[in-house]
């Protein structure tokens, strides 16, 4: 539904051309093996461990996507690089794992941990992937065709319609559009536009941030404190940020990705 609804929504206020005829395999590709699948994967590994260990595990796609540029010559790791990289995985560990339970939080079952590395490898692909569909149809119109695309298996296999939402049928609509919106379509079109002013390396990292937002969001929301690991997890995290915004000065040349 998320897909389906975001792309629905973009392409009749976007009106975004349709890809040419030799980009629709890379775009079925990215849309199947990037959006969709980074989709199920990542919920299936909450359902089969817990969100700490799913978010945890998922997160290891940002060194999977700095070693990938780094082996194709696209991205050099200077000093600043790889402090903002251990930052940022560091922050995403004391956050996920500094609640009241510690590392007891974590619950990994056989296949929570393959679910939760596909996701992240799938994360990886869908970052990856997208670069050069963004430089060639644009940010917005790989995120409109892409979520298009994606949820075709999605809704043959598990059709919205199926499902049968309890209580309000109002709130259900509403909370449900929210995610649409800005948790789909606002969140996943920024992220690949971004890759116009940085690589994916340094968008990896910066997307880091979204656990320290959602712990942000927890506490001014819904009461929920943080404690003092989580803090200074969050502090890592705005600690890369910082570094990458120095590195990004002094930016490496981003050339295209090699046919």
């Amino acid at each position: 539904m998320r897909m389906a609804g975001a792309g629905l929504i973009l392409l009749p206020i976007l009106r975004p051309r349709p890809p040419a005829l030799h980009q629709w395999p890379s775009l079925t590709l990215f849309a199947i093996f990037g959006v969709a699948a980074v989709q199920y994967t990542y919920f299936a590994a909450i359902a089969l461990s817990n969100v700490a260990t799913a978010t945890f595990i998922q997160y290891t796609s940002v060194p999977m996507i700095a070693a990938w540029e780094v082996f194709r010559g696209r991205s050099r790791l200077t000093a600043a690089r790889a402090s903002a990289l251990a930052a940022a995985l560091a922050g995403v560990g004391m956050l996920a794992l500094g609640g009241p339970d510690g590392m007891a939080q974590l619950r990994v079952t056989p296949l929570g941990l393959v679910f939760g590395l596909l996701s992240a490898a799938t994360a990886a692909f869908y970052t990856l992937s997208s670069v050069r569909l963004v430089r060639t149809i644009g940010p917005w119109a790989t995120t409109s065709w892409g979520f298009l695309a994606g949820a075709v298996p999605m809704v043959l296999w598990a059709p919205p319609w199926a499902a049968h939402p309890r209580g309000s049928l109002f709130a259900v609509a509403a909370l449900t559009g929210f995610v649409v919106v800005f948790g789909t379509l606002i969140a996943f079109g920024l992220y690949l536009a971004s890759f116009r002013m940085i690589s994916p390396t340094q968008a990896a990292i910066t997307a880091t941030a979204e656990p320290l937002a959602a712990a942000v969001a927890a506490l001014v929301f819904l009461r929920v404190a943080l404690l003092p690991l989580q803090y200074v997890g969050g502090a890592a995290i705005l600690a890369a940020v910082v570094l990458l915004r120095r590195e990004a000065a002094r930016p490496d040349p981003l050339p295209e990705p090699p046919p």
